[in-house]
């Protein structure tokens, strides 16, 4: 039995059974030996299926940041930065306004509601 035959099998079991538990692109199994597919394909498919999995890069769209809004600090980041733009003008595109100054405490990825609600 080949990668995509386990995969259709397995898909076609998932009604069927509830042996077999799909969420996003994870598969878990908790009876292998009812899909009727060997160990070894089943850790093939499931190693592929790993690999697809952790290869996507999970970019972060939350922050825990903490404004900055001493004076003398934004004045002091306001005058480097213009002196690094003035070295580097190139990197103009890439400044942001300091008024948005700000430390970064964490960055993280939330999938969903209910792991923004933990």
């Amino acid at each position: 039995m080949d990668k995509c035959e386990i995969n259709d099998k397995l898909s076609s079991q998932q009604s069927e059974s509830s042996d077999l538990i799909y969420a996003d692109d994870c598969l878990f199994i908790y009876d292998p030996m009812q899909t009727g597919c060997s160990i070894n394909s089943i850790l093939d498919t499931l190693t592929s299926q790993f690999k697809k999995l952790i290869s996507k890069k999970l970019e972060p769209n939350y922050f825990l940041c903490i404004k900055i809004n001493n004076n003398k600090i934004i004045e002091a980041c306001d005058r480097a930065q213009k002196e690094i733009l003035i070295k580097n003008p190139d990197l103009n595109k890439a400044s942001v306004r300091i008024d948005t100054l700000h430390v970064t405490l964490l960055a993280f990825y939330l999938r969903d509601e209910q792991e923004i609600d933990l």
